[in-house]
């Protein structure tokens, strides 16, 4: 039998050329003395597929034995699908593509900080001025908080993760997203320097760079996102921004549909403030927490009182 091999680069990963003897999945896992063994060094071609690494084992100076195992998975190191949370890992793509939780129906605890393996949070920067929230603006859908700051200001790591993109981009200036174990990406924009690689290891309150004003921004600020599975989630939820918080609301994030933004929040949006149109289910409270307000300032705003009723198809003015 005659096996003529390619070896793409030093990392040894092998892609089967051509094999004389035909081979059907059904012979998975037997074996197969070799005659002749030619070898071929060659630069890698991200057009061709590879096999799953082969192992060759050297049974003595004129055989070796190639094991060919066809039950190939996508990630060999899940137990289950359950066990998988993302699909990749892409250093290209600025999102990972978004999972719909419109019509969530039940509450997902989401673990912050876990104190006894000493994963914990640092908050984003210091020395700011919430400029604006997430929700909608401008006829447009804001995903993320604003914190007004100076160029330069250092900007830190909110949790431990690994860097999944870090560079350029025409509207978010230079960004840094982080992935963390729980299924949380942190996006932080228009810095004026990045100091990490995609791949790099974080620890939570490590530098990552620098505030600053580039891409689509018009004044030095950290945009701040925090994203789940592609989602948009309202960091108000998650982190305490005002002046004497810097902190984590809770170590555990209950997720449920209202964390996310709301189907036709940005249609809401009639000039000269910013509105939401109330739908069934919706309370006062759920209303502030999705976009960053209070009860108090909803009912200031609206001629509301805590106790008042609203109804489904009800505009309320947020801003």
């Amino acid at each position: 039998m005659k096996l003529k091999i390619i070896y793409r680069n030093i990392s040894v990963l092998l892609l089967l050329v051509c094999l004389t003897t035909s081979i059907s999945s059904g012979y998975a896992q037997q074996s197969y003395k070799l005659d002749t063994l030619e070898t071929i060094f060659e630069e890698p071609d991200s057009s061709e597929v590879f096999l799953e690494q082969t192992l060759f084992s050297k049974l003595n100076s004129d055989t070796l034995v190639y094991q060919y195992n066809d039950s190939y998975t996508e990630d060999e190191g899940a137990e289950t699908e359950d066990d998988i949370l993302y699909a990749s890992f892409d250093s290209d793509k600025i999102h990972y593509p978004k999972t719909d939780f419109s019509n969530k129906k039940d509450t997902t605890p989401i673990p912050l900080v876990n104190h006894k393996k000493n994963k914990l949070y640092a908050h984003p920067a210091d020395n700011y001025r919430v400029s604006s929230r997430f929700g909608p603006r401008r006829r447009r859908f804001h995903y993320g908080i604003d914190l007004a700051m100076p160029t330069g200001t250092p900007i830190y790591s909110t949790f431990d993760g690994t860097i999944r993109v870090a560079k350029y981009n025409k509207s978010y200036g230079n960004l840094v997203v982080i992935r963390h174990d729980n299924g949380l990406e942190t996006y932080y924009a228009h810095l004026s320097r990045i100091q990490v690689k995609p791949g790099q290891e974080v620890k939570a309150g490590e530098q990552i760079g620098l505030a600053g004003n580039t891409g689509r921004s018009y004044g030095s600020h950290l945009h701040f996102e925090t994203r789940y599975l592609g989602a948009a989630i309202n960091p108000d939820i998650i982190i305490d921004f005002s002046e004497n918080g810097h902190k984590l609301k809770n170590d555990t994030l209950q997720l449920t549909a209202s964390c996310f933004r709301p189907k036709g929040a940005n249609k809401s949006y009639q000039g000269g403030g910013q509105y939401y149109r109330v739908r069934k289910g919706d309370t006062l409270g759920a209303i502030a927490r999705r976009n960053g307000t209070t009860v108090a300032k909803l009912c200031r705003l609206n001629g509301l009182k805590k106790t008042s009723i609203i109804r489904p198809g009800q505009r309320l003015k947020l801003r």
